[in-house]
């Protein structure tokens, strides 16, 4: 696998296999940080998708039952319930950039090792991963804003945002970047292959939806309950391993291709800064 990455360029279908083998091989640890992070990330997650939807429907039914004009008191009550669909959907925002970043991180992690045959503890890559925590809060939002004023204007900036900066957190965990370097090193990997990039981000994403889907049918049996709720946003995390594990790949195949290193080995590197005449000695 590390010497397909290094010197063949990745189609969709490898890409694919490789990160149900990685899974596979994997799956133990995934389930690890999936219960260490994703658990605790999910009661929070469960709490603020509650006050959504209430805030949601709520706007709804104000909207539908009112009359095309506005008495002044609907229309506090609109602005109030939209106040709050806002505040509830930044939150979730805020959790995924700031909290759940950190298990992807850990997975990427994770990913980088196994193509090296390195066997590492999954606390340590959750450890590892908690102190980029900054560098990925601050590109996080700086990817979030430009990403909403792309949509703000009629949508295609937005997407053009998502697909050129998408690898900036495999590019943060594997180098360590600040957020210019992350973004720009992004950039320049998708630059001449943006089409390939949406294609092959959208098919695992769909793979992604398709096992979560699945698996929400436990959010429909019986009664609405929290509890299903935190069920739920802990077991996705499992099929979103998918798109994490897969475009992670592609970014060390482009990275390889580019003259990169970042699936040189720590030791292979610091022979590599060695001085000649330290070297010799």
């Amino acid at each position: 696998m590390l010497e397909y990455i290094r010197h063949k360029r990745l189609n969709f279908f490898t890409m694919l296999q490789m990160s149900i083998l990685f899974i596979r091989d994997n799956f133990m640890d995934l389930v690890f940080v999936m219960l260490a992070v994703a658990f605790p990330i999910s009661i929070l997650k469960a709490l603020v998708n509650n006050g959504l939807s209430v805030a949601y429907y709520s706007l709804q039914s104000l909207l539908d039952v009112s009359s095309e004009i506005l008495s002044e008191a609907d229309a506090l009550q609109v602005l109030d319930y939209t106040k709050n669909v806002l505040y509830y959907a930044g939150l979730d925002t805020l959790i995924n950039i700031s909290l759940l970043c950190v298990a992807e991180a850990a997975v990427i992690r994770m990913c980088r090792n196994w193509l090296l045959q390195k066997k590492e503890d999954p606390r340590t890559a959750l450890k590892e991963s908690l102190v980029l925590e900054g560098k990925m809060l601050v590109t996080g939002l700086v990817f979030v804003l430009l990403s909403f004023l792309g949509y703000s204007f009629f949508i295609i900036p937005g997407i053009l945002v998502a697909v050129y900066f998408r690898f900036y957190l495999d590019i943060i965990v594997l180098e360590e970047a600040g957020t210019t370097a992350a973004l720009k090193k992004s950039y320049h990997l998708v630059k001449g292959r943006f089409l390939e990039t949406l294609l092959f981000y959208l098919g695992a994403w769909f793979i992604y939806v398709g096992f979560s889907n699945a698996l929400s049918w436990l959010t429909y049996i019986g009664e609405y309950s929290l509890i299903k709720q935190i069920i739920y946003f802990t077991l996705y995390f499992l099929p979103l391993c998918i798109p994490i594990s897969a475009m992670a790949f592609l970014c060390m195949n482009r990275d390889a291709h580019n003259g990169g290193h970042m699936l040189d080995d720590i030791i292979e590197v610091q022979a590599q800064e060695i001085p000649e005449d330290d070297a010799q000695r």
